[in-house]
């Protein structure tokens, strides 16, 4: 039965919540696109998808998504992509080196789930050094910039225009968020910090922020009020899982469902770290060599809640202290193609399980059956702040704070 698209919507998103005594429909677009959507109307008073453009861009600031890979345009801004690159400065936000930041004159990879400390540093800096846009936002009265690092300022002395609150949120948030602050949080180091924020705001009008959905959709803490940070919330202790997980889309992905296509497994190949007919968890070499962990070793990803199994393979674009994984496989119903269909038993591991502990194994073919762990003989070599009996590698899981 399928609600989505088709008149057994009307079942599914009013009838059956009824069942439960809900009065409430909530569709798939509640979590994915109308809630990305919310994102641009409390900013930019839109309702809609965002858009760029990159036409007349001179600073690309790229947050948290990889439009020349997964996007709502990936045609028109694959186009695109290489005027921008010699028009303009291009920037890319994220934890692994994606098909955008290979191509950047600027990679940040920044500790998953500390985007926040990093967006209020670049603010802080664009004020300070007076790079704010003064026919968009105002200024202070007598023409003084008295944003300093660490001062209150007066509410009453800055005549705003198109904005409300700035100086609220300078005083709030942004006056203690310096780059030397951040790069301790986000492990970004502040002379990047400093040269991405004065570039974007010299760039302005002409520059973009091109938010990815997981940014624009997490609002939270109590002062939600305002663009702030606060540090995530982590399921698993750092001592027990000191490892963080975050997947990514392949160019492949149309939602998740090319899983079962030979040709998708075929140009695997295509997204960076990843090789053909495998599920590859990409993990920083240095982080491997500590583990004793070899290039091709099948590993075993383990969260407070679930374990599924992968191919570990070196990658230095992806910081240390964080793994990574496509997500699309591991379904065991799918097809033909993406399982072994007649035993019910996936190919790959699915990330929805939210994995996170990693272990060496010394078998590189994937079991023909359930085994124990001595039967797969997995190596015992721990990393540092890692306490386990077995002394596997294990990664925490970022959420929002309940």
């Amino acid at each position: 039965m399928r609600g989505r698209y088709t008149y057994m919507r009307d079942i599914i998103y009013s009838a059956l919540p009824k069942v439960f005594g809900s009065p409430n429909g909530i569709s798939h677009s509640s979590i994915c696109a109308e809630a990305e959507k919310f994102g641009a109307y409390y900013t930019e008073g839109l309702w809609d998808y965002r858009d760029y453009d990159l036409s007349r861009s001179k600073y690309l600031l790229i947050w948290g998504c990889d439009p020349v890979s997964s996007n709502r345009m990936i045609p028109a801004t694959i186009k695109r992509f290489g005027e921008v690159l010699d028009r303009a400065t291009v920037a890319v936000v994220d934890p692994k080196l994606n098909s955008s930041a290979a191509k950047a004159h600027e990679w940040l990879p920044v500790k998953p789930g500390e985007d926040g400390a990093l967006a209020s540093a670049i603010a802080h800096v664009i004020l300070v050094k007076g790079l704010w846009s003064r026919e968009f936002v105002g200024d202070f009265k007598d023409g003084v910039n008295r944003f300093k690092a660490g001062s209150m300022v007066d509410e009453t002395a800055f005549k705003e225009k198109q904005t409300h609150g700035l100086v609220k949120w300078w005083n709030l948030e942004l006056k203690d968020m310096t780059p030397e602050r951040a790069e301790k949080i986000t492990l970004i180091d502040q002379k990047q910090i400093e040269r991405v924020a004065v570039g974007l705001g010299r760039a302005a009008p002409y520059a973009i922020v091109w938010l990815g959905p997981g940014a624009a959709m997490q609002v939270r803490g109590e002062k939600a009020f305002i663009p702030h940070y606060e540090s995530p919330y982590r399921y698993g202790s750092l001592e027990e899982y000191p490892f963080t997980f975050i997947d990514f889309k392949s160019k492949l992905n149309r939602e998740g469902r090319s899983a079962n296509c030979t040709w998708y497994h075929e140009f695997k190949k295509v997204d960076i770290g990843d090789k053909s007919w495998e599920d590859a968890l990409q993990i920083n070499p240095a982080d491997a060599a500590r583990l004793g962990i070899k290039d091709g070793d099948r590993v075993e990803v383990t969260s407070v809640a679930a374990t599924i199994t992968a191919i570990a393979r070196y990658s230095e674009g992806i910081r240390p202290g964080t793994v990574t994984k496509c997500f699309g496989q591991g379904h065991w119903a799918y097809g033909r193609v993406a399982a072994d269909y007649k035993n019910a038993r996936p190919k790959g591991g699915n990330n929805n399980e939210r994995c996170i502990r990693l272990a060496a194994s010394a078998s590189r073919p994937a079991p023909t059956a359930p085994m124990t762990w001595k039967q797969r003989g997995h190596n015992t070599v721990s990393l540092a702040s890692m306490i386990l009996i077995r002394k596997r590698m294990l990664l925490t899981g970022i959420g929002q704070r309940p």
